[in-house]
C-alpha cells in the first residue's frame, strides 16, 4: 500500500513540476514577445539565467521521478548530478526573486526604462519569471522525493548558482565596459546595462553590489540548506517512530 502511494506521490509531484516549467518556457516567450528582446538579449538578464535554470532542474527532476515509478534503484551519479542542477536552479531562483522584488518594489525604474514601461508588462509575466521558480524549487522541498537524494555540503550548494552568476557577471561586466556599441546592430550589444539602476553605479557602487549578490547567494543557500535538514530529520523521526512501534 505504501509502494502505491509513494508512486502516486512521485507521479504527483512530477506533473506539479512539469507544469511550473511549461510556465517557466512561457515566462522567456512573454520577454520576447512583450519586452520585444531577441534571444541573444535574454542573456543579459540573471533572471533568464535562472529561469532556464529552473527549466532545466524541474524537467530533470520530473523525468527523474517518472523513471522511479518504474526503477526503483538508480545509478547514483546520476541523481547527484540532477541534484547539481536543482541545487543551482534553487539558489539562483530564490536571490533573483529576492533582488528582483527589493528593487522594483522600492523603484520599478531600478530595473525598467520607466514606470511606465514596467506597468505595461502584465502582472502574470512578472510573477512567472521572478516568483514562480524559486517558490516551486522551495516547495519541493518539502515534497517527500526531493529529500531522499543524499544532501550536499553548504560549500557546494552556494558554489554552483556562485558559478552560473560569476559567469553572469563577466559577461555583463564584458559587454557593460569593452564591448558596448549603441550603433551594434546586435540588440545584446546595443545596450550598455540590462538594469536601469546600474546606470547610476560608480566603481564603489559596483564592487557593492557584486560583493551583495553573492553573498545573498551563500544567505540564501544557507537558510535553505538548514530547512532541508530540518525536514530530513522529521522524516527520520517518523521512521524510527514506526519501527519502534511495530
Amino acid at each position: 500500500m505504501n509502494s502505491i502511494v509513494f508512486k502516486v506521490f512521485l507521479l504527483f509531484r512530477s506533473i506539479l513540476l512539469l507544469a511550473s516549467s511549461s510556465i517557466s518556457v512561457y515566462a522567456l516567450y512573454l520577454n520576447y514577445e512583450v519586452m520585444h528582446m531577441d534571444c541573444l538579449m535574454q542573456l543579459k538578464f540573471w533572471t533568464n539565467w535562472s529561469i532556464l535554470f529552473h527549466i532545466l532542474a524541474t524537467t530533470t527532476q520530473s523525468v527523474l521521478g517518472f523513471v522511479r515509478l518504474f526503477v526503483q534503484n538508480l545509478n547514483p551519479k546520476v541523481t547527484r548530478f540532477f541534484d547539481c542542477i536543482f541545487v543551482t536552479a534553487l539558489g539562483l531562483c530564490s536571490a533573483v526573486s529576492i533582488m528582483f522584488w527589493g528593487l522594483f518594489l522600492q523603484d520599478p525604474a531600478n530595473l525598467f526604462e520607466s514606470v511606465e514601461v514596467a506597468n505595461s508588462i502584465p502582472p502574470f509575466a512578472h510573477h512567472s519569471a521572478h516568483t514562480l521558480p524559486s517558490t516551486s524549487l522551495i516547495l519541493d522541498l518539502f515534497f517527500t522525493p526531493s529529500v531522499l537524494h543524499p544532501d550536499m555540503p553548504l560549500f557546494l550548494k552556494f558554489f554552483f548558482p556562485a558559478l552560473i552568476t560569476f559567469f553572469y557577471c563577466i559577461q555583463t561586466l564584458s559587454i557593460g565596459f569593452i564591448f558596448h556599441d549603441p550603433k551594434s546592430e546586435y540588440q545584446i550589444l546595443a545596450v550598455q546595462w540590462p538594469y536601469g539602476f546600474m546606470n547610476k553605479l560608480d566603481l564603489k557602487g559596483w564592487i557593492i553590489l557584486i560583493f551583495g549578490v553573492f553573498t545573498l547567494i551563500f544567505v540564501v543557500q544557507c537558510i535553505l540548506h538548514f530547512i532541508r535538514k530540518f525536514i530530513v530529520g522529521l522524516f527520520a523521526d517518523k521512521k524510527e517512530k514506526k519501527k519502534k512501534t511495530q
